[in-house]
């Protein structure tokens, strides 16, 4: 599937959890996935589809400002 154009979300690392855990199966268009676990640069992603067919990077970051740095604050 192209991902080229999606529109993308990050959410705190327990809301992510919580949203994957009440997703519906059939909404999923590529799994949650865990990279770099244990690092400083821990992420967790998952591509979903909206009801209109378009594509959703929800994302989340263990620690924020490793990766986003001072935009992590607000």
């Amino acid at each position: 599937m192209p991902r080229t154009r999606h529109f993308g979300a990050t959410l705190p690392w327990n809301e992510w959890e919580l949203l994957v855990s009440r997703l519906a199966d059939d909404l999923i268009v590529e799994p949650p996935t865990v990279s770099y676990p244990g690092e400083p640069v821990e992420q967790a992603k998952m591509m979903i589809r909206d009801p209109s067919g378009n594509l959703i990077e929800i994302k989340a970051y263990r620690h924020p400002d490793q990766i986003l740095g001072h935009l992590a604050d607000g």
